[in-house]
C-alpha cells in the first residue's frame, strides 16, 4: 500500500478507517485502529488528504482521528449533528451520499444543517446506496445532483448555490495536499 500511495496520481488514501458492523470481536478491532492508525499516518507523512469509512465506530474513528491529525473526509457520514460538528472543528469534511435523500435520514439531514457548508461534499459510494428516487438502481455519479438538492432542500438554499458551494469545496479538499 506504502508504495502505490507514494504514486503522483494518488490523490487520497483510502477508504480507510473502522468497520465494528460484522466484527465483534474486540481484538479484531483493536487490530482495525492499529491499521487506521498507521494508515493516517501514512497519508500525513506523504502529505495526502484520506477518506475515511467508519460504520458502527463513529467514537473510536473521531478518537483516532483526534489523536492523530491529518487532513481527510468522512465518506458517507452517518453520525450525530453533536459528531458532524466536533468533525468539522478538527478541520475534517463530511461526504454524504444517496443514504441523505432516504425517509430514515435523520442524523445525516441533522449533521447537514449543523455544521457550516464549507465542510460538506457529495459522493456516490458507488454501486450503493442510489439515492431516491432511483433507490434499488446501481448508483453512479449521475446521481449526484439528487444527493445535491437534499442538500439545498435541507439547508434552505438553491440547486445553483449548493452545487457551487460542493463544488468549490471538492476542490479546496482536492488541493489541499
Amino acid at each position: 500500500m506504502s508504495k502505490l500511495a507514494e504514486q503522483p496520481e494518488i490523490d487520497v488514501i483510502g477508504e480507510i478507517g473502522l468497520d465494528y458492523y460484522w466484527e465483534k470481536d474486540p481484538e479484531v478491532r483493536a487490530r482495525q485502529r492499529e491499521l487506521f492508525i498507521r494508515q493516517i499516518e501514512l497519508a500525513n507523512r506523504l502529505h495526502k488528504p484520506f477518506a475515511v469509512h467508519s460504520r458502527d465506530a463513529m467514537q473510536d474513528t473521531y478518537d483516532i482521528m483526534s489523536a492523530h491529525r491529518g487532513y481527510g473526509l468522512l465518506h458517507c457520514f452517518s453520525g450525530t449533528k453533536e459528531m458532524a460538528r466536533e468533525f468539522t472543528k478538527l478541520g475534517y469534511y463530511l461526504a454524504f451520499g444517496g443514504a441523505l435523500t432516504f425517509k430514515n435520514a435523520r442524523h445525516s439531514i441533522e449533521a447537514v444543517q449543523a455544521v457550516d457548508e464549507k465542510w460538506l461534499l457529495t459522493e456516490t459510494d458507488c454501486p450503493y446506496m442510489a439515492p431516491e428516487p432511483v433507490r434499488g438502481t446501481r448508483n453512479e455519479p449521475s446521481n449526484i445532483p439528487y444527493i445535491t438538492q437534499k442538500m439545498a432542500e435541507v439547508r434552505n438554499v438553491s440547486l445553483e448555490h449548493m452545487a457551487e458551494t460542493v463544488a468549490s469545496n471538492w476542490e479546496r479538499f482536492l488541493e489541499m495536499k
